[in-house]
């Protein structure tokens, strides 16, 4: 499941715009009810009925001059629609035979004979490649751990692996002399590409 934070973001205002908006409409269209001539009300109310008539008049017209200021104010929060669909659609295909390329690169290098060393570098790699991809995929964050922290284990089944596997990646970066077998170089190395198949990377 992929996530585009800018468009659900921009959704959840509109949502949001479009529930006030609803709110306010119904106090206008109420407010004409009260005010038809044809209602007791009106006749009984004399000249304070046509004050009332003034007042929600202007409110109508504010109501009007909002609608507009909040929708232009709103479409600062649009995300950027610069691309037509097939023109999209054929980028996102490049960049997926991009860091494909780059998987296969990197498993032909490190997995044909593995050992301890081979297996560090290549988790090393591994980490960095699925921080690349999240990374132009527009998630937030620093770091690869920051970029994560958009998922939880309902949206990408392979997350936790892939929260193990960055674990390991750190000892082997933040601890030099961390020693690592190569069955836990592997497992580290499926759990990255679990993810970006989930992610429909690879």
């Amino acid at each position: 499941m992929h996530h585009i934070p800018g468009y659900v973001s921009f959704i959840h205002k509109i949502a949001t715009f479009l529930k006030w908006v609803g709110a306010l409409g119904a106090l206008a269209a109420l407010g004409a009810v009260w005010l038809s001539p044809d209602t007791r009300w009106f006749r009984q109310m004399g000249i304070f009925a046509s004050f009332a008539t003034a007042f929600f008049f202007i409110l109508d017209i504010l109501l009007l001059i909002g609608f507009c200021y909040a929708f232009l104010k709103l479409l600062r929060y649009r995300p950027p629609f610069v691309m037509g669909k097939r023109k999209a659609y054929a980028q996102k295909n490049l960049r997926s035979a991009y860091f494909k390329d780059r998987w296969q690169k990197l498993t032909k290098k490190y997995m044909g004979v593995p050992t301890s060393d081979s297996m560090r570098l290549a988790i090393i790699e591994a980490d960095a490649l699925v921080d690349a991809v999240l990374k132009d995929y527009g998630f937030p964050g620093e770091h690869l751990a920051d970029r994560l922290m958009s998922f939880t284990p309902e949206d990408m089944k392979s997350l936790n692996r892939l929260w193990d596997a960055h674990r390991v990646r750190n000892d082997i970066v933040h601890r030099p002399g961390a020693g690592i077998s190569v069955g836990e170089g592997k497992k580290a190395i499926e759990s990255y590409e679990a993810f970006l198949k989930e992610l429909e990377v690879l």
